[in-house]
């Protein structure tokens, strides 16, 4: 006896009322068939005859008892825009995440590459969950009734938790028509019962032939309604290995390469949205940003030493990088500046300075000594360039909490921002 015609069977002599539980010792005893496999059905075009003829589908409730009901089970994907490309965050090429073809291994890649932090706006994301587990009692509404359950099989191909959310996926290697609801509904319940923090359902996909990762965000409002859940947001990506950075320019004879001369950070911050709007002249910048013109090619400059700009034929233009900061939500933007503040050889020399003085301090005065050693500038000019650094370090103060700067000092404080930091 093949699946369909043990469907048919186990529902021909029904009443047409539907019964609201199926056991799965009734399905083996009838139709000798393992009951977990006739009753795993992912996709629409899965499902038997015998279901499809009747508008049924069905929900596990129990270890060993299912629901069947009428209505609509699953949910048909929703077109997402033209892929774009995404350059990978990490640091170096991910080898061994290239071989082979599996759901596990194109989360890991988005989650190293950046890509996942970049689709869900949250900068730092830990995986935490994957794999098999049993869910604890909840109901919810579905096809007019009351449904609870408890004990059933929980599974998610990926779990990740952030400071203030939880994300859980369903994956699927290629494109599939449409999905089971219970794929991303009951863990959503599950995991929303284990902990406070919202839980956002993601499905995800990854097509071979294309090269393309797609990823869509659902919302089910309320919660405790079993129904097509609204689409939240969708995206398309091919991942690329990491641009190189720009090689940083000298403007004019005697400028220290490497060393900013921008003060205020918040305002290279902006730049890259000016560029993004069109100001693509230097003079057009310096004068959105209240600058002279030699002050703007200062801030120009700085911005390209971060890598978020580039000049051509005059012009200013964005790289790769610049196009994915201005993407970003506020709090990955802030994360990923940060990043390219301390990749600057000079702040990461100050760093090192930092974490290797007994006292977690650089005083001023070895702040000057460090700029006028690393970039041959001396006297009042690298006493500058040193205040330009200590104005970088304190805005990753207030972005970061990791570092205190005073009027004569920086130093190093641990996570929490209160205390000195302790590395051993």
């Amino acid at each position: 006896m093949n699946l369909a015609e043990a469907w048919e069977l186990l529902l021909e002599d029904r009443p047409e009322g539907v019964p609201t539980r199926l056991l799965a010792s009734e399905i083996k005893s009838r139709t000798g068939l393992e009951p977990r496999l006739m009753a795993k059905f992912d996709h629409l075009h899965q499902l038997p005859e015998a279901l499809r003829r009747r508008n049924l589908f069905l929900l596990p409730v129990r270890n060993g008892e299912y629901a069947l009901l009428r209505g609509q089970g699953y949910h048909v994907l929703e077109p997402c825009p033209p892929p774009c490309e995404f350059p990978s965050r990490a640091e170096f090429s991910l080898r061994t995440l290239e071989q082979g073809l599996s759901e596990s291994q194109y989360l890991d890649l988005a989650y190293h590459s950046g890509l996942l932090s970049h689709f869900t706006g949250v900068a730092t994301l830990f995986p935490t969950i994957r794999g098999r587990k049993r869910a604890p009692r909840f109901s919810f509404r579905v096809a007019g009734q009351l449904l609870e359950v408890e004990g059933v099989q929980v599974e998610v191909d990926a779990g990740y938790e952030g400071p203030r959310e939880v994300l859980i996926l369903e994956a699927k290697i290629g494109e599939p028509a449409d999905f089971h609801l219970r794929q991303l509904y009951y863990p959503f319940r599950f995991w929303s019962r284990l902990t406070p923090k919202p839980v956002r359902p993601i499905f995800f996909t990854f097509s071979p032939q294309e090269g393309v990762i797609r990823l869509r965000e659902y919302l089910f409002d309320p919660p405790d309604c079993y129904r097509a859940p609204r689409l939240v947001r969708a995206a398309a990506y091919r991942l690329c290995p990491r641009r190189g950075r720009l090689p940083v320019q000298k403007a004019m004879a005697g400028q220290a390469l490497g060393v900013p001369q921008a003060d205020d950070l918040e305002k290279v911050a902006r730049l890259p949205f000016l560029v993004s709007e069109g100001l693509d002249q230097p003079a057009r910048v310096a004068e959105a940003l209240g600058f002279s013109p030699r002050q703007g090619g200062y801030y120009a400059e700085a911005c390209q030493m971060l890598g978020l700009i580039g000049m051509a034929q005059g012009r200013l233009h964005l790289t790769g990088a610049g196009r994915d900061y201005v993407e970003m939500g506020v709090e990955p933007r802030h994360e990923f500046l940060a990043r390219l503040v301390l990749e600057l050889p000079i702040m990461r020399r100050a760093l090192v300075e930092l974490l290797l003085s007994p006292s977690r301090r650089l005083e001023q005065s070895a702040l000057e000594e460090l700029v006028a050693r690393e970039s041959a500038l001396a006297g009042s000019t690298a006493a500058r360039r040193a205040g330009t650094l200590r104005r970088w370090f304190a805005w990753l103060g207030r972005a970061l909490g990791v570092v205190r700067v005073g009027r004569n000092s920086i130093r190093l404080l641990s996570p929490a921002g209160s205390e000195e930091l302790r590395l051993f």
